[in-house]
């Protein structure tokens, strides 16, 4: 638990922590007593904030999604384009709709997006530097005096 202690963060995710010390851990069957006092505090928006707690904590996916989202917007955006410009000129039809604005805002939004992941990817990079969590925990010394 000492490892947990040293960490240097300030929005701490215990239950992250400890298995991220990496030490072998075991369960303790425990009988609790029923609650004395009413009902338990935690809600589900309580729940839910601590499972955020826990996906921010230990993991830069979510920003990472900004730029798979944004790539599959500018994809999405290039086949419908493709797809807009073979109508009108092969079967001289037109899809339905405003075509060029939704092209339009659909790969603007992209690139936006897209480039947000890229940013994104950095601010994770630094993030998990400012932790300063060691790179391995050292369990033991051995042939050492």
């Amino acid at each position: 638990m000492s490892e947990v202690r040293r960490a240097p963060e300030r929005n701490r995710y215990l239950r992250g922590l400890r298995t991220w010390a990496g030490f072998k851990q075991i369960g303790i069957p425990v009988e609790r007593a029923e609650r004395r006092a009413g009902r338990s505090k935690y809600t589900v928006v309580k729940l839910i904030q601590l499972a955020f707690d826990g996906v921010f904590s230990f993991s830069v996916v979510p920003l990472r999604a900004a730029a798979v989202i944004g790539a599959m917007a500018l994809v999405l955006s290039t086949l419908y384009a493709g797809y807009a410009l073979v109508a009108k000129l092969f079967f001289d039809q037109s899809p339905v709709g405003f075509t060029a604005l939704i092209l339009l805002i659909t790969f603007v939004s992209g690139v936006n997006l897209f480039f947000l992941g890229v940013v994104g990817e950095y601010v994770g990079r630094i993030y998990e530097e400012v932790k300063a969590r060691p790179t391995y925990v050292v369990h033991k010394l051995v042939g050492r005096d």
